[in-house]
């Protein structure tokens, strides 16, 4: 995959952490890089693999997407969105994927302010 010096793939929780924070900053600072498709030169690997970088779990709510408020691009985030983060034992198994299959490094669980599901 093709990448960048800001969406890099972090190896570690702590750097995935920092990545997160980082471009949680930029949403705030309205200067999101915004969705970018893969880079032509490997569309075929995008397509046939995917290597997040983060496993999230994130409430459905239609105002809390988390590619958008960490300013990540296709396939760097392994999102799973439930109402009000609750997890039940397809939720867990998914977040168990990413770690396990996926090799995400972080478990991050996002919740939001006046989220009408908690």
């Amino acid at each position: 995959m093709h990448e960048d010096p800001i969406h890099a793939r972090p190896q570690t929780a702590v750097a995935a952490l920092a990545a997160l924070r980082s471009g949680h900053a930029r949403f705030h600072a309205g200067e999101v890089h915004g969705e970018r498709p893969p880079h032509a030169d490997s569309l075929r690997e995008w397509v046939e693999t995917q290597r997040p970088w983060a496993t999230i779990v994130a409430c459905s709510d239609s105002r809390v997407a988390p590619e958008i408020v960490f300013d990540a691009t296709m396939g760097e985030l392994f999102v799973i969105r439930t109402a009000g983060q609750t997890l039940d034992g397809a939720a867990l198994g998914t977040i168990e994927y990413g770690v396990a299959h996926l090799g995400t490094p972080l478990v991050l669980v996002l919740g939001h302010t006046r989220c009408g599901a908690v």
